[in-house]
């Protein structure tokens, strides 16, 4: 893009009205008053045949009757009436266009007609195209209000930029962040040409910006998405991001088992987690999260809380949050214990979270309470909930307390408001601005931004796939259609993901004979490329103990896979029995522009139903590997439990960081791939993958 910073549409210097209207109510008398409200100093051209002026502006017929140059034009009028306006924009050079029309994809097939058409002629101008169905863009940096909507009452100029997918979002969030200190909101409409990517790599390039909030309904570009957001962290920038519309749609486009467990959303959490992206859950959860940020843009590497409150009530529910969202309370030492039990009555007990009321306010003892707890090394937030009293004025006294511990011990500290979420005091407020205090609403929403802020961590770096493992994928890829399940088996352990032994039988008799080779019990499998779950088709005999049943087992097979599949590859495989273990699911679902999606989990024939696993964006290392399998219940399991293992952790995470590597290495030719049961033996016996799907993507076929 010609203009990265896009900063004819950020901070233009000259704006056009098309569309400008006299008429009360009109989007284009409102965009001309919004001008005005920013404080916009440039030239501004209501462009209208049917007026001399407006608000006392002059008007001009057409964009080609402007006297001078033009950066940016917002385009109030019907959705059949803009290209003609983008045309002749872009015959004039000028360098953004906001279409605030609904009506183009957004209304079917012939709306998309209209909106390629739109793209086509943006684009041979090198015109940076806000929306179209767009509420327009915010620039409160650059004074220039080409939007819908306008500041809220407080609001104020500051380092938190806004880009949401959704119009009334925006408007919604740029009153709710009012007092945080905006940059920009922007409404991106259906990003036909600028899409979330380009926004976020332009707030990342101003130095200005320095907590990012994004809503997505989609992500169009995540490769760019991802390279923007990996820039945001390199310059310590916070992106924090709302997913809406948590669907498990995307389940249906894989069939395999994997897809089944791990939805659409679950990548959208691995691919935030590999960008770290601080995800949220809704919009007051992201308000209170982005004032976190704003106040302590970095959380130390351990985070030891001590809630306080001026209720035994409340600091149990304090207890409980804490519990629920994974906070750690710090351990208060004894000096530090017995230092609080010497200003306090005889009966209070020092615990964590504190009640600091005692017998009654008491400023003094109040101020000796965080001074203690401050100097605890242990304590490296102090987080105070209080219930807003403007009458009293103790949420005063309590905020200005606070700053000044804060300032005298350098200890971090957040002040939570009502238990309710009620709204902030304004006389609190000021007391805390620039102190580096956030002041927060609601106790969950409140500790929950907390944790969020907490548990922020930078992108996680991938490790690099060896070239010559890539190759020897890619060659497998390209053969597989062909191979029979043995040879897939065999890739696989090769590839360090040890896989069963198998062999494909022809007859009763090979399959007799075989069996008395490997050693009885044996197992005997219908496969076919079409048949993706055998035990569903009753494609599964277990435990096979002689000849006569191996043969029978195999007559019996063979009719149901004939009547089952219309594969010419479809035969029959014997293998050992396994030797006992955990069994785990293992598996990939393959997204090109995302990357590899990781599943791990408990596994077996129960696997969708436990519905239990952890996801990562691949490829993984064995480290990555054992984390994921620690937070399953998979985790505890393999470590032992009632008398059963350890066991072989090792080998598992080595084999799950072997399959991760085969997801990333196949991303366009390879769907998705299932290893369910992967059996973990014993430690020091290594694991056994029993069963294999591999889906190859339908021009990998």
């Amino acid at each position: 893009m010609a203009d990265p910073e896009l900063s004819k549409l950020l901070r233009p210097r000259s704006v056009a009205v098309v569309g400008a209207s006299a008429r009360e109510g009109s989007t284009g008398l409102r965009l001309l008053r919004h001008l005005r409200m920013g404080g916009f100093d440039g030239p501004v051209y209501p462009i209208n045949p049917r007026y001399p002026e407006i608000l006392g502006i002059p008007c001009y017929r057409t964009l080609s009757d402007v006297p001078g140059p033009i950066d940016a034009m917002f385009i109030a009028l019907p959705a059949d009436a803009v290209l003609p306006v983008l045309e002749e924009g872009g015959r004039l050079g000028v360098g953004a266009a906001v279409v605030n029309a609904a009506g183009f994809a957004d209304a079917g097939q012939d709306g998309t007609a209209i909106q390629d058409e739109m793209v086509r002629v943006a684009t041979q101008s090198s015109m940076a195209l806000c929306g179209p169905n767009t509420n327009g863009v915010m620039s409160l940096l650059g004074n220039a209000y080409l939007c819908g909507f306008v500041p809220h009452e407080g609001a104020k100029r500051g380092g938190v930029a806004i880009c949401t997918q959704s119009g009334s979002l925006a408007n919604m969030l740029s009153r709710d962040i009012a007092g945080l200190g905006s940059a920009y909101v922007v409404s991106a409409g259906n990003e036909a040409i600028l899409t979330t990517a380009e926004y976020l790599e332009a707030f990342v390039r101003d130095d200005q910006v320095k907590v990012i909030l994004l809503t997505l309904e989609a992500v169009r570009r995540p490769a760019a998405l991802a390279q923007a957001a990996l820039a945001a962290a390199a310059k310590g920038k916070t992106v924090i991001a709302l997913k809406v519309g948590r669907s498990e749609r995307g389940r249906a486009a894989v069939q395999a088992h994997t897809g089944a467990l791990a939805g659409e959303d679950a990548l959208y959490d691995a691919y935030f987690r590999r960008l770290g992206i601080v995800r949220v859950g809704d919009l007051d959860e992201m308000v209170e999260t982005a004032a976190m940020f704003v106040a302590q843009p970095r959380p130390p590497a351990h985070v030891g809380l001590v809630p306080m409150t001026f209720s035994g009530g409340h600091a149990a529910m304090l207890a409980d949050l804490c519990e629920d969202l994974g906070l750690a309370l710090a351990v208060l030492s004894e000096q530090t214990r017995t230092k609080l039990k010497a200003i306090f009555p005889s009966w209070w007990q020092p615990s964590n979270p504190i009640d600091a009321w005692g017998d009654g306010w008491d400023p003094l003892r109040f101020e000796q309470t965080l001074e203690i707890v401050a100097a605890d090394p242990a304590a490296s937030m102090i987080v105070m909930t209080i219930m807003p009293q403007p009458a009293r004025r103790i949420s005063s006294e309590v905020a200005t307390i606070l700053r000044r511990i804060a300032e005298r011990s350098g200890c971090r500290c957040a002040l939570i408001s009502d238990s309710s979420g009620g709204p902030r005091e304004p006389s609190v407020a000021e007391v805390l601005d620039g102190s580096g205090i956030a002041y927060l609403s609601g106790l969950r929403n409140g500790m929950t931004a907390i944790a969020r802020w907490a548990k922020a961590r930078p992108p996680e770096q991938a490790p690099k796939t060896p070239a010559t493992l890539l190759e020897e994928c890619r060659a497998f890829v390209a053969g597989c259609g062909g191979m029979n399940e043995p040879q897939r088996f065999a890739f696989m352990t090769s590839i360090g993901s040890p896989m069963l032994e198998s062999e494909v039988v022809r007859t009763a008799a090979d399959a007799a004979r075989a069996a008395q080779l490997i050693g009885a019990p044996v197992v005997l499998k219908g496969c076919a490329p079409d048949v993706l779950h055998k035990s569903e088709h009753g494609l599964v005999a277990i435990g096979l103990a002689d000849a006569a049943k191996v043969s029978a087992a195999f007559d019996e097979l063979s009719a149901k896979l004939r009547r089952i599949s219309r594969s010419p590859l479809a035969e029959i495989m014997l293998q050992p029995l396994a030797k006992t273990g955990i069994e785990l699911i293992v598996g990939v679902r393959n997204h090109p522009g995302f990357g590899s999606l990781l599943v791990v989990g408990l596994g077996g024939t129960f696997v969708e139903l436990l519905k239990e696993s952890s996801e990562r964006l691949g490829p993984v290392d064995q480290t990555t590997a054992r984390a994921m399998l620690d937070e399953t219940r998979a985790g505890r399991v393999l470590r032992g439990f009632r008398g059963q293992g350890p066991y072989d952790i090792d080998a598992a995470a080595a084999a799950i960081a072997a399959v991760s590597h085969f997801g990333a290495a196949t991303i366009g030719s390879v769907a998705a791939l299932e290893i369910n049961p992967m059996i973990v033996h014993k430690a020091g016996e290594g694991v056994s993958g029993v069963d294999l799907v591999i889906e190859l993507q339908p021009r990998a076929v």
